[in-house]
């Protein structure tokens, strides 16, 4: 059965923005146009927008999540903050939907090289899923 939440990097490129985001697209991309070329980029997944939102229903989160945005006043920005941290807190404590956790489980299985040994110990454990962002840097650190 093909996926339906996971897109590997062959399969994606920056024309599906919209569908992995853009640092997943631009993975994808190099990996498409430099692998052929015979540049070594590791492979890997996308888990797609359809799966972020499929987890939002799925576990509630999108109700949960409008209650806390309720009211906000974006230019309050210790408000922000606080309510960014309350969502952040709900999804992190919420767990995957057992179907995405499943076809993530399974890309990173294939992921591993195959060998005498079990795809886990040859890649490390397998992290708990969840989905997560980057958390962004202090405007201090973000100096180039």
């Amino acid at each position: 059965m093909a996926p339906r939440f996971i897109r590997w990097f062959r399969e994606i490129g920056i024309a599906d923005i919209g569908t992995v985001g853009g640092k997943n697209a631009s993975l994808g991309e190099m990996f498409c146009e430099l692998v052929p070329q015979g540049v070594r980029v590791p492979n890997g997944f996308a888990v797609t927008a359809d799966g972020y939102r499929h987890f939002l229903e799925v576990a509630g989160l999108r109700e949960r999540i409008a209650s806390i945005i309720q009211g906000l006043n974006t230019r309050d920005l210790p408000e922000l903050a606080e309510r960014g941290r309350r969502v952040r807190e709900a999804i992190l404590a919420t767990p995957l939907p057992e179907d995405l956790a499943r076809e993530i489980l399974d890309a990173y299985a294939e992921l591993c090289p195959s060998t005498d040994r079990r795809p886990t110990q040859r890649c490390g454990p397998v992290p708990p899923p969840r989905i997560c962002r980057q958390p962004a840097l202090p405007a201090s650190k973000n100096r180039f």
